[in-house]
C-alpha cells in the first residue's frame, strides 16, 4: 500500500464484531488493518462493551507506539497506527 494512503487523516468507524486481524492487520502478505486506515485521524470503536479483552488488549501497543509491527515467516512490515 503506498505511503501516501496513510497521509491524510482519516475516519474508521467498527462495531465489536471485528475479527482481530481486520482491526489490527495480518494475512500471509500482511495488510493493513483499521488501526492503520484511521492513521492521522479517528478510531471509533462503536459499541465498545462488545468488544472482546483481547481485541482491545491488541490495541494497547500500537496506540502508544504509534505504530503497529506485524511479523511473519516471510515479512516483518510496520504500518502506522497513530490516532
Amino acid at each position: 500500500m503506498a505511503a501516501e494512503a496513510f497521509s491524510r487523516a482519516a475516519s474508521q468507524c467498527i462495531d465489536g464484531r471485528v475479527a482481530m486481524a481486520a482491526l489490527i492487520g495480518g494475512g500471509y502478505l500482511p495488510q493493513p488493518g483499521e488501526i492503520s486506515m484511521a492513521h492521522n485521524g479517528v478510531l471509533f470503536l462503536a459499541e465498545l462493551p462488545e468488544f472482546e479483552r483481547k481485541v482491545l488488549d491488541a490495541l494497547r501497543e500500537p496506540l502508544e507506539s504509534g505504530e503497529i509491527v506485524i511479523s511473519r515467516a516471510n515479512a516483518k512490515v510496520c504500518f502506522p497506527a497513530r490516532v
